[in-house]
């Protein structure tokens, strides 16, 4: 019996504790439909969300939400027009900012057109462009 508790231990146990995940399960929502894409580690551990949210208006807003490394709430801020838009990636260059892809219906030729946005460290909107004809372009 006490070498299955050793073996138990030694190959199931310690390799858990030594080598294992930190995780963590939090709700960032509101009243509306929100639903979480895109995901980027930045330096300090903390973690950059994309998504959609009708949290901020009727129709959805894209966002991006700024979490610790333990998952706690920094920030968030949303993005978007009248009508739906969606930010499904995130990629992060240090020191520069944040490009953010989706989609939207609110810019350029309508109809779910491809949506590039460029905001700084802090989530500020530098620049956005819509890409794509009078059909769905996602």
């Amino acid at each position: 019996m006490r070498i299955l508790v050793f073996i138990f231990l030694c190959f199931f146990l310690a390799p858990n504790l030594i080598f294992g995940q930190i995780t963590f399960h939090n709700i960032y929502s509101s009243n509306g439909y929100d639903k979480g894409f895109g995901i980027a580690q930045l330096e300090d551990s903390s973690y950059m969300v994309t998504g959609s949210s009708s949290s901020f208006q009727n129709n959805s807003q894209g966002f991006l939400l700024h979490i610790d490394s333990v998952g706690n709430f920094i920030s968030s801020t949303n993005y978007g027009g009248s009508e739906s838009d969606i930010i499904k990636r995130v990629l992060y260059k240090p020191g520069f900012g944040f490009f953010l892809a989706g989609t939207t219906n609110s810019f350029g030729n309508g109809s779910f057109d491809a949506l590039l946005m460029k905001v700084d460290q802090n989530g500020v909107l530098e620049w956005q462009n819509s890409y794509g004809n009078l059909g769905w372009d996602r």
